[in-house]
């Protein structure tokens, strides 16, 4: 079954299946569990005057910069998803795009790539150099999306 949703394995990522919601999602997922580890480091170290990071991390400009840069990011890595996409077309290039994507994909988590099984598959056809075969089914997924 082909997943529709975020970080989908086959089509482009686009505005319908919400590609910058979720890279801007895991983005501030990963800042939020840093923040806690420093917020915990910080708590350990004795200095009495030192004012309280809490304020820092819920001040409202603070909140805005993050929010642009977990925006600025989420486009970024949207775009990054689908050249590594079309460069898996390449025959040789594909190989070591495949490579790629299925270490990356078996490192993943169940919440960071929710369609686990389809990447791998994507990644096994660029493995072999086919990942040419892979251009119809993209832009007909891509066309789906676009209509959805």
């Amino acid at each position: 079954m082909v997943n529709l949703n975020s970080a989908p394995a086959f089509g482009f990522e686009t505005s319908s299946c919400n590609a910058e919601g979720y890279y801007k999602n895991l983005f501030e997922t990963a800042q939020k569990k840093a923040a806690e580890i420093q917020k915990a480091n910080i708590a350990q170290l004795d200095f009495p005057d030192m004012p309280n990071v809490a304020d820092v991390y819920n001040d409202p400009e603070f909140k805005k910069i993050m929010d642009e840069q977990n925006t600025k990011a989420a486009k970024t890595a949207w775009k990054t998803a689908n050249l590594m996409k079309r460069l898996g077309w390449i025959p040789l290039l594909g190989t070591l795009i495949g490579i790629n994507r299925i270490s990356r994909t078996v490192k993943a988590t169940k919440q960071e790539l929710p369609n686990k099984v389809n990447h791998i598959v994507r990644g096994i056809f660029e493995l072999f150099s086919l990942g040419f075969l892979l251009l119809i089914p993209d832009l007909i997924l891509t066309r789906f999306r676009a209509k959805a």
